[in-house]
């Protein structure tokens, strides 16, 4: 990406509200299963790659060790109050150097 470049990606991201959602049960997908590391859970141990949700501190450190900076994260609804199954929450990054 060049120097002032925006870039949006979405992910399942995992804070304080979407983990209490999840370990109530309440969120689809489920993510029930931590995955290699306690930075990320999936929904299906033998297919990870179909839903995987990220912890939020995770996906802070990775963007800054590539030189990009966090603008704001639009949280989808499917960890949160709505619970909208597959409502991803929103990355909005821009190029810091």
């Amino acid at each position: 990406m060049k120097l002032g470049g925006v870039c949006l990606a979405t992910y399942f991201i995992l804070d304080a509200v979407s983990r209490e959602n999840n370990a109530a049960g309440l969120t689809s997908p489920k993510f029930a299963y931590e995955f290699k590391s306690q930075t990320c859970r999936v929904d299906n141990p033998h297919v990870p790659e179909a839903a995987i949700a990220y912890d939020e501190r995770f996906l802070r450190d990775l963007y800054g060790k590539h030189g990009l900076i966090i603008e704001r994260i639009v949280h989808g609804e499917w960890g949160r109050k709505g619970l909208v199954p597959h409502w991803q929450d929103e990355v909005w990054s821009s190029k810091l150097r």
